[in-house]
């Protein structure tokens, strides 16, 4: 349980949920494919522009089958996902929390489930701020909080260009990425870069692979130079694997045998390999993100079924004091007991099963290191240079007079289109 407090100052009011950092995070077993996307562009990452009309779209399953309340309020953030302590009708226009009506029953399934959509803005509420937003979804009452998603909202005030490099004198350099750019914020009077402006540089949307709060190295006229920065370097990882659901009638792609039953359908994959050790492939995929798809159905929102997806990695001894999981977009990239795998030693293979609603997936193996919880990918999958990855540059400014961040530059940057 989360405590929430509310405080009533006049006409405003402000939640105030008992978490330190907002994360993309679902805490209750029945609710999966948590989505929060710009309407018709279910792959793109949840990032809008202030005030362009633009709606975003959050959609969620409820595996229970039973009708609830469900309801949901907006929470400002700093950069790094902070609550901050502005009063929500300072950046929200309507109330301050909403009721989740649009909903539908699953049709023609063999897991029964309940659909679920809200569309932000709506006649209830508004952002009228750039920044960080945390959309936290609760039953009955905010002390029951179901999930919580991140959204961003930017003003399109600084122009940011950048590039992909590899990184300089650095030993292994072809197992990292470097990102290097420049901000230029004419028409807007910064007087101190180093503490008023932060920028946040994220590889396919992965928030273990971010890196917040950096600042310029070089100030010059308008322009904030981030360049040869080590702490931009970026393991380059290889292709994301994939798995096809779309369809029980035929094996899709990653698919070796699928085996549909009376209440449910359980997917078997091919065995996965070691690829650390194999020459890199250039292959097309999604940088681990997915989407939701029925090829026989036209609603894939409520007509897609669940499915039991089985994994497996062939790998001759366990890991020591490590943990190999089954990585994602699938479960907004978290590290959970649900998408751990198990060794069988008489096989000689790590192997785990996830219930996935029909789709196409992109997902990795990682070793967590028991005690530090590092997410590592270097062993199971390898890195390299020329791996196409996403990246996007956030720049946030926050005066010394102001009590959030804006959000005043957005990039979007690929390592095979715009390398330097």
């Amino acid at each position: 349980m989360f405590a929430c407090l509310i405080w009533l100052v006049g006409n405003r009011t402000l939640h105030a949920f008992d978490i330190e950092v907002y994360e993309n995070k679902t805490y209750v077993d029945n609710i999966k494919t948590v989505q929060l996307f710009p309407k018709n562009y279910s792959l793109a990452s949840p990032i809008t522009q202030l005030n362009s009309g633009e709606i975003m779209v959050l959609a969620f399953d409820d595996l229970s089958n039973e009708r609830k309340d469900y309801y949901y309020s907006i929470i400002q953030c700093t950069f790094d996902w902070k609550p901050t302590d502005v009063f929500t009708n300072d950046y929200l226009r309507g109330f301050s929390e909403g009721s989740i009506t649009d909903y539908d029953f699953s049709s023609g399934t063999l897991v029964p489930y309940i659909h679920y959509r809200l569309e932000i803005p709506n006649l209830d509420m508004t952002i009228t701020k750039s920044g960080n937003y945390a959309i936290v979804v609760y039953e009955n009452s905010p002390d029951n909080i179901i999930f919580t998603k991140r959204m961003m909202v930017y003003e399109s005030i600084a122009q940011v260009e950048g590039y992909i490099t590899a990184p300089r004198l650095v030993t292994g350099s072809d197992d990292f990425q470097q990102v290097q750019f420049t901000v230029n914020h004419k028409g807007l009077a910064i007087e101190n870069a180093y503490q008023e402006v932060n920028a946040v540089v994220i590889q396919n949307d992965r928030p273990d692979n971010t890196v917040s709060g950096v600042q310029p190295l070089f100030v010059k006229d308008q322009d904030l130079q981030f360049t040869h920065n080590r702490i931009l370097d970026f393991p380059s990882g290889k292709e994301f694997r994939r798995v096809d659901i779309r369809t029980d009638r035929f094996k899709g792609d990653g698919i070796l045998n699928a085996e549909v039953l009376d209440s449910f359908t359980n997917y078997y994959t091919f065995t996965g390999i070691i690829r650390s050790n194999i020459a890199h492939k250039q292959e097309r995929d999604f940088n681990g993100k997915y989407y939701v798809d029925k090829q026989e159905r036209w609603r894939d929102d409520y007509e897609a079924d669940y499915g039991w997806v089985y994994f497996s990695l062939a790998m001759d001894k366990p890991v020591s004091n490590a943990n190999v999981y089954i990585y994602g977009g699938f479960n907004d990239w978290q590290i959970t007991d649900a998408n751990k795998m198990s060794y069988d030693v008489s096989t000689g293979m790590y192997t785990g099963k996830i219930l996935l609603k029909q789709g196409y997936y992109n997902y990795q193996y990682v070793v967590v290191d028991e005690e530090q919880q590092i997410i590592d990918q270097s062993l199971t999958e390898g890195n390299y240079y020329d791996t196409e990855n996403d990246y996007t540059i956030l720049i946030y400014y926050r005066p010394f007079t102001e009590r959030y961040d804006r959000l005043i530059g957005v990039e979007f940057l690929n390592s095979k289109t715009n390398r330097f």
